[in-house]
């Protein structure tokens, strides 16, 4: 059953006949909200067509190295794809849809005020690397960081570019198959260093925190705090974290705070619940996680 908010939300989104409405009139709408494909066919028209644009699709090259840009390159981005989409298939636009939903939904949150963090509380002893490396000796902490990785390394609009599928499904398909076996080998078998130097260290973080929060407290800390574009979550009565490529968001009451790893991410996390009473919503101690 949707809470009081939720319902009150949904009645003021507009109706796929509303938006369809706005398109043949040019009015501007909000990015976010149902029908995505749909807002974001409203929003382009905004946009003056580009006289001369690259051939390259400038989605792609961001994806790869995801950065923290600002509306204004973000604009500056869609505008080129918006040119490049009056010639592109469905696929092409259900990608810049959700593509630029992310993106610009990033943006937003850098502009908020920055969160004050406590430099003494930036640090979590069972975090270290020795406690890292005794957690990989656990197969289950591996199987968790494994389908963790392939839930962050998807890329923003590559899930709704595509058919119906799950996540390894969906990387088996939009990766290679080296790929695909490399993250699994490297995070089943491999080293703290060796899983360090994949890139793929911020997954066992991540199953290290949800396994320790799920086991004490029965919040599934992975699924109720990290945000990813391939399932971004309604945020909760407690910070939420966006994973946007290397770089981790937290986000509470309307400010942020920019990280450069899931460690810093967590810390901050849990200094702002600490600062706020040590409970979330209600319920939930996390000094029992401390």
């Amino acid at each position: 059953m949707l809470s009081k908010r939720k319902r009150a939300v949904r009645c003021q989104e507009e109706t796929a006949a509303q938006l369809f409405e706005a398109y043949k009139a040019k009015r501007v709408v909000s990015r976010y909200g149902s029908h995505s494909v749909l807002r974001w066919l409203v929003i382009s028209q905004q946009y003056n067509l580009l006289d001369h644009t690259t051939a390259t699709c400038p989605m792609s090259a961001a994806n790869i190295e995801p950065e923290v840009l600002s509306i204004q390159e973000c604009r500056k981005m869609e505008q080129a794809v918006v040119t490049l989409a009056e010639a592109a298939d469905k696929k092409y636009i259900c990608y810049a849809a959700a593509f630029f939903k992310w993106w610009f939904n990033i943006a937003e949150m850098i502009k908020l005020p920055q969160i004050y963090i406590d430099p003494q509380h930036t640090t979590c002893d069972w975090l270290s690397t020795r406690n890292i490396e005794r957690s990989l000796v656990v197969p289950d902490v591996r199987r968790a960081a494994i389908k963790i990785a392939q839930v962050i390394q998807v890329r923003a609009g590559e899930r709704e570019s595509m058919d119906n599928k799950s996540i390894s499904s969906l990387l088996q398909v939009i990766r290679t198959g080296e790929w695909n076996q490399s993250l699994q080998q490297t995070l089943m078998y491999g080293t703290a260093t060796e899983i360090y130097h994949k890139g793929l260290l911020n997954a066992v973080y991540i199953a290290i925190i949800d396994g320790r929060y799920t086991g004490r407290l029965h919040f599934e800390w992975f699924d109720k705090v990290i945000c990813t574009p391939a399932r971004s979550n309604v945020p909760g009565a407690w910070p939420v974290i966006y994973v946007h490529g290397n770089y981790f968001v937290v986000i509470w009451n309307k400010k942020h705070v920019l990280c450069a790893n899931a460690y810093h991410a967590y810390c901050a996390w849990l200094y702002i619940c600490i600062q706020d009473g040590g409970t979330v919503a209600g319920r939930y101690n996390v000094r029992k996680c401390m």
